[in-house]
């Protein structure tokens, strides 16, 4: 075996690599110990072990065996070697030692008779040794004939046929598979898939022993990564075999791995890859249709969109199970997917449909989309299902979505350039519940959605989410941090949210959008260039504590919204800390003010102001009238009861 696959080169002065010591260490003890007659060097070249050097010089010996003539009663036979024989009444005979040769039978045994010897089991022997498929072995009971490959397999003799084989490879120059099969001669009736079972041109079915773990290689693959392996992955895939999943492979057309009731695909991450062959037109390059119980390890699918475009009609997908029910990806890879013309998003892995519990891990996605053909990096529209340390880089659309499904969400999902680093989002007619987001984002450029989005975009309701995300904008940060968006009948309705956000270049809002039972916690926001905290519409936030630094205002509320915030400091903003627009209420308790550059507070003459914070070792009271002579009772705040009710007034005096 080679565990690390280097490739370094062997010259000019080998390589000192410690890796290549270890996997020539490996590849000796098989190619000398092993029963194997072929070994794969470090380098990928199949070559003779032990074993087969001695198969090999065992062949040799038995080419240099006896030669049947035929049988004495069909004519004159002309013998020119010692080693040739003919039979007659059930005995072969050879030249005696002093026959002089050639010498040509006379139909007369008496003559001829005295010239040969009888050869006794010489001949037996010879045919034990043999390597036609119907001597050798075959002639034993549980013998096991090693044949070359499929189509040699399907040559075998219904005379003597083996009752088992080992398949060397399944074409010529293929890869060593050393697939073991046995006879059935009972079934003469299953149609033979060339993989799973074998029929011979006489009717002989041949069934694969291997009941476990199997290869693409065995279904017939090259693995080459230039050869279109699609026929030999689909025979392999139409087996209820596990998959050891080593090589890379390219396709003509998109793959269907079925899982009814429990499979896995065990791949040796960075060494077992699946590629769509450029120029061809097919949606999805590796697919599971409500599997069951499916687990993947180590599968990398490239989808090669940007070498299909001239025939694409389709947007791609590079892995999908689709509702799928209890199953897991774990360090998969998905690369080079794009959206469709008409504007539905391609996506690099997908856990898609109506699934539930349908898990990755340690998956990554690269390179999903262009700007005007966009893709998610990872799509889940599973319920109850998580998704933990993902990574999604270049991904034009979105890094991670949740979708239009419940208790769902991204544990340590990192983002890195795409167009929004995550989203929840419920795009169905019906509620959806505590999905959620934890999210690293670096660099946004979706001047809509914004770098994380939550989105109700129908009737449903977007119900009790929650999203922890910590963003930075060290080279682009375009549109809205965060961004809560109603464009449906349905409302995002009580959403908590742990924001730590970096704005850069192009950021408009540092938390923007409606909804209602929003709770904003420990906001540490800068660099917005509008409003750090803005929201509109009949909107309900509270804001807890935190810091909140620049910005046109630190918190703005629009339309008829109501912010209440507690205990939040407000560092230099542009203009106020707090501002309320058209019919708008802030009601704001504990705020500190750091250099507001218009003030603590504003409002247009509809909305409304209530407060009570700190400032300068005083109080601040919106309510409290400024202005008139000392003691007089116009200079003065209203004190309420419990139920609103005016209970009188305080007096204040100027000095």
């Amino acid at each position: 075996m080679t565990t690390y696959a280097t490739l370094n080169p062997v010259l000019p002065t080998g390589s000192t690599d410690p890796r290549d010591l270890k996997d020539n260490a490996e590849n000796f003890d098989v190619a000398v110990n092993a029963p194997n007659l072929n070994w794969v060097d470090r380098l990928g070249v199949i070559r003779l072990s032990w074993a087969g050097l001695e198969k090999q010089f065992a062949n040799f010996l038995l080419n240099q065996g006896f030669q049947f003539l035929g049988d004495y009663a069909s004519g004159p036979i002309t013998i020119g070697a010692q080693n040739q024989v003919f039979s007659r009444n059930g005995n072969y005979y050879r030249p005696g030692p002093s026959l002089v040769l050639p010498y040509t039978t006379v139909s007369n045994w008496a003559i001829d008779e005295p010239k040969f010897l009888v050869a006794g089991d010489g001949v037996l022997r010879n045919e034990l040794t043999s390597t036609a498929l119907d001597k050798g072995i075959s002639l034993l009971p549980g013998g096991q004939r090693l044949v070359s490959t499929v189509a040699v397999l399907k040559t075998m003799p219904s005379t003597t046929p083996a009752t088992e084989v080992k398949l060397s490879r399944y074409r010529t120059g293929g890869p060593i598979i050393n697939s073991e099969y046995e006879a059935d001669f009972s079934d003469t009736t299953t149609v033979a898939d060339d993989f799973v079972t074998i029929r011979t041109a006489t009717g002989l079915l041949y069934r694969l022993k291997h009941t476990g773990m199997s290869t693409y290689q065995a279904a017939g693959a090259v693995g080459d990564d230039a050869t279109n392996d699609a026929d030999a992955m689909d025979r392999f895939h139409a087996s209820t075999l596990n998959l050891a999943g080593i090589g890379k492979f390219m396709t003509s057309r998109g793959l269907t791995f079925p899982s009814p009731a429990g499979r896995s695909i065990e791949g040796v991450p960075g060494q077992f890859k699946i590629r769509s062959q450029s120029n061809t037109n097919h949606e999805v390059t590796f697919r599971s249709q409500s599997p069951v119980n499916l687990k993947i390890v180590g599968l990398e699918v490239d989808a090669n969109s940007f070498n299909r475009t001239g025939v694409l009609t389709t947007r791609t997908m590079a892995i999908e199970i689709n509702s799928g029910t209890d199953c897991d990806l774990t360090d998969c890879v998905a690369r080079n997917v794009i959206g469709s013309s008409s504007g539905i998003p391609g996506v690099g892995i997908a856990t898609s449909g109506s699934g539930v519990r349908v898990n990755t891990l340690r998956c990554k996605a690269f390179d999903c989309g262009t700007i005007d053909k966009p893709a998610d990096g990872f799509f889940c529209s599973s319920s109850y299902s998580v998704n933990t340390d993902n990574y999604a880089e270049n991904c034009f659309d979105t890094g991670g979505v949740v979708e239009s499904c419940s208790y769902s969400g991204f544990t340590k999902l990192r983002s890195k350039n795409c167009g929004a680093g995550g989203a929840i989002s419920n795009a169905v007619g019906f509620d959806t519940y505590g999905c959620w987001m934890d999210v690293e984002v670096e660099n946004w450029r979706s001047s809509v959605t914004g770098g994380v989005q939550f989105l109700c975009s129908a009737a449903g309701g977007l119900l009790d989410c929650s999203a922890n995300v910590t963003m930075s904008a060290p080279l682009y940060g375009i549109g809205p941090a965060v961004n809560f968006r109603e464009t449906g009948t349905g409302r995002i309705n009580g959403f908590s949210l742990w924001p730590r956000i970096r704005g850069g270049s192009g950021t408009n809002q540092g938390i923007l959008g409606s909804g209602i039972r929003i709770q904003i916690n420990a906001p540490a926001i800068s660099g917005a260039n509008d409003s750090s905290i803005q929201f509109q519409g009949a909107s309900t936030v509270t804001v807890m504590g935190g810091e909140i630094t620049g910005g046109l205002h630190s918190m703005a509320a629009l339309g008829t919204a109501r912010i209440v915030a507690n205990d939040t400091q407000c560092v230099s903003p542009t203009a106020w800390c707090m501002y309320a627009y058209d019919s708008s209420s802030i009601f704001y308790n504990g705020v500190v003010p750091f250099n507001p550059g218009a003030g603590y507070a504003g409002k247009d003459a509809a909305a409304t102001i209530s407060m009570i914070g700190g400032l300068s070792g005083g109080i601040v009271l919106p309510s409290a009238l400024a202005g008139a002579a000392t003691g007089s009772q116009s200079s003065k705040f209203p004190v309420y009861g419990p139920a609103g009710q005016t209970l009188g007034f305080v007096p204040l005096y100027p000095s």
